[in-house]
């Protein structure tokens, strides 16, 4: 990573280069950069930092800062939800992901902030002493390290301006009507722009995102009406002390609505800024927002859009760049991927998430939601851990999809073996197989002895090759839940490794047991049968895999119960039954072959065959191998 990051040496000199007066300009429908080049903006946003949104966590009906913030006191108290907040803002973003965003080739990011950032309301930890001006600062400097330009976008303001929950709003944009709010909000940006106003690193002001949603009926179109004057309120109240900064301003109905505006030519600095997510990638489905910009005679650019599949996002930034539009792609980082680099669930945040969408209403419901405050409380630690940049993956076909360079490092495989027994064969099989897979650097141990807790922290996905859950180490034992629990790599468990209950001498693991479904090892097809494997859903480690494949010669365990009947468990393949080539009455009915355990931060995954060293030959086996190991890995 390191080399990456001494790639921006250019753009870091350039800035450093920079004058106090030498900034980002407007030359017609182009920017222009401090080189005198045209310049197009290609970056992310840095949503979540500075105004936390619910998604992002993994929640739903808990979705904005306040309701955020409400859920964490419900959790914990106030004065621990305020040290969360403090540690989280330390946490989330930092300069290693500044350099980071840099090293892809990025040289702008769009910083989305609360209004109360700037005031002594209640947010984020504090009530007083807000540190809105250190933050952005810090950001400024990392900014300015590393080569980027800063666009600052008000994404909250005074009374609300979308009236959702993005703008951390009551429902309605309050800003439109009240005139405090108004006053509050023309306030802020001037001080913000009078703190910034000789600082180069901002490219600019986006005085608001995405105002008036398009829920109010007959109102909206009033409302319309409005925004153009308080554009021109803000931008008279930035020019009092700043005449050197572009001042960004977005379309209502989520930026894409540009008929409200009639006048352009108040201030020879401002620009527009649209948003889009879905629609087709072409030309012709943003050919409206293309008219704009060539009737005003001034730049636009996507200030979000993302959220889709790597080849629509490649395609769209194809044609954006065609058409003179750059872009800033949302969000950088955020749980479970899309995005530019992701984070795990920590453990215990399935419980966080199950208080998170329970009825909370009222305070009888708060205690009858009931969530272990111990529990709570190591959630919201591993949360703070797992957002830290050195914890955190990047999504290396994402950030090459919206025009940045990753090169995606070796997955570091560690292969725990079994050694001996009818399974040799198939083991002896696959491991040169396994040793040719691209991009893959694989590890092979044939006992527990070597692992520990730091011994993992080496590998991204732990494949558990044909070995049992039995006559493990302590050490190893400790470190292997740790893995799982707390997300700190994949697993991947093959046939044997299903093995569950009192065998050899050895007792049962019941950790190990709960983690494939609570179950304990039945019976199996000693004479070997092949059988059809129907795949259930869509889930990306079986992405490559068509609906029905065939397994030769596998012994197809059988269990005590059935794994779909644990809750955290999500099937995603059965073997039909019916289909087998050999004649036996080991059957289970429904018949799990494929499954995950949903509940845990690591990402897992169950395969029961494995048996035969001809499956090494299978080529839907292959496939599944392949894009089992990388999903495990977060690729």
């Amino acid at each position: 990573m390191t080399k990456r990051f001494l790639s921006c040496a250019a753009a870091v000199l350039l800035l450093a280069a920079c004058t106090p007066k030498s900034f980002v300009s407007i030359d017609g429908t182009t920017l222009v950069g401090t080189d005198g080049k045209p310049f197009l903006i290609k970056g992310t946003n840095l949503g979540n930092w500075l105004n936390p949104e619910g998604y992002m966590f993994g929640f739903g009906r808990t979705n904005s800062p306040r309701m955020i913030d409400d859920l964490l006191c419900e959790m914990v108290g106030p004065d621990e939800a305020a040290a969360f907040w403090k540690q989280f803002k330390d946490n989330y973003i930092t300069e290693e992901d500044i350099a980071f965003i840099a090293s892809t080739g990025a040289n702008t990011v769009r910083l989305p902030f609360h209004y109360k950032l700037f005031t002594d309301e209640d947010y984020m930890g504090l009530s007083a002493g807000q540190d809105g001006f250190d933050r952005i600062d810090a950001c400024v400097q990392w900014c300015r390290k590393y080569g980027l330009y800063l666009i600052l976008d008000m994404h909250d303001a005074p009374g609300g301006q979308t009236g959702d929950n993005i703008d951390d709003s009551y429902g309605y944009p309050w800003l439109f009507e009240s005139e405090p709010s108004r006053r509050l909000f023309c306030d802020i940006w001037q001080r913000i722009a009078r703190h910034y106003r000789d600082e180069p690193v901002i490219l600019g002001y986006e005085l608001i995102n995405e105002p008036i949603a398009p829920y109010f009926g007959e109102k909206t179109e009033e409302l319309n009406t409005m925004l153009e004057g308080l554009h021109k309120e803000a931008v008279a109240a930035i020019r009092e002390v700043d005449r050197n900064h572009i001042i960004l301003l977005g379309g209502a109905q989520w930026n894409g609505n540009f008929k409200p505006f009639t006048d352009w030519t108040y201030d020879d600095k401002i620009m527009y800024t649209c948003h889009r997510y879905g629609g087709e990638p072409t030309k012709e489905a943003i050919q409206a927002i293309i008219d704009f910009r060539d009737k005003t005679g001034l730049p636009m650019y996507m200030g979000e859009i993302g959220h889709n599949t790597d080849a629509w996002q490649s395609d769209f930034c194809r044609t954006m760049e065609e058409n003179n539009i750059g872009w800033t792609f949302w969000p950088y980082k955020k749980m479970d991927g899309s995005c530019m680099v992701s984070f795990h669930a920590p453990k215990g945040w399935q419980e966080v998430r199950r208080f998170s969408e329970a009825a909370r209403g009222t305070y009888g419901e708060i205690r009858e939601a009931g969530l272990d405050r111990a529990v709570a409380r190591e959630a919201l630690a591993g949360l703070l851990e797992a957002v830290k940049f050195r914890n955190c993956r990047p999504q290396g076909s994402y950030i090459r999809s919206i025009r940045l360079d990753y090169e995606d490092p070796a997955i570091r495989v560690l292969v725990l073996r079994e050694m001996g027994g009818h399974h040799l064969p198939f083991t002896e099989a696959a491991m040169p197989w396994l040793r040719g897979l691209e991009g893959m650097e694989m590890t092979e141990i044939h006992d527990t002895e070597p692992i520990t807790k730091e011994y993992l922290s080496g590998f991204d996905v732990f494949l558990q090759l044909d070995y049992p859950p039995y006559a493990w180490t302590e050490a190893a034992v400790e470190a292997f839940e740790d893995y799982i629990d707390n997300g700190r790599g994949g697993w991947i468990g093959l046939h044997h490794a299903s093995l569950l209950g009192e065998f050899d001498g050895y007792p049962m693991w019941p950790w190990f047991s709960d983690f494939l479904g609570g179950i304990r090892f039945g019976n199996y097809i000693a004479e070997l049968s092949d059988g059809t494997v129907r795949k259930e859903g869509r889930h990306p480690a079986l992405k490559g895999l068509p609906d029905t494949f065939r397994i030769e010669a596998d012994e197809w365990y059988t269990y005590d119960r059935d794994p779909r009947d644990h809750p955290d468990i999500q099937v995603l393949a059965t073997v039909d039954e019916a289909s087998y080539s050999a004649r036996t009455a080991v059957k289970m009915g429904d018949h799990p072959v494929i499954w995950t355990n949903r509940s845990k931060p690591a990402r897992n995954l169950y395969v029961q065959f494995g048996h035969s060293p001809s499956l090494v030959d299978n080529p839907d086996f292959r496939t599944l191998m392949t894009d089992a190991l990388r999903w495990a890995a977060g690729r």
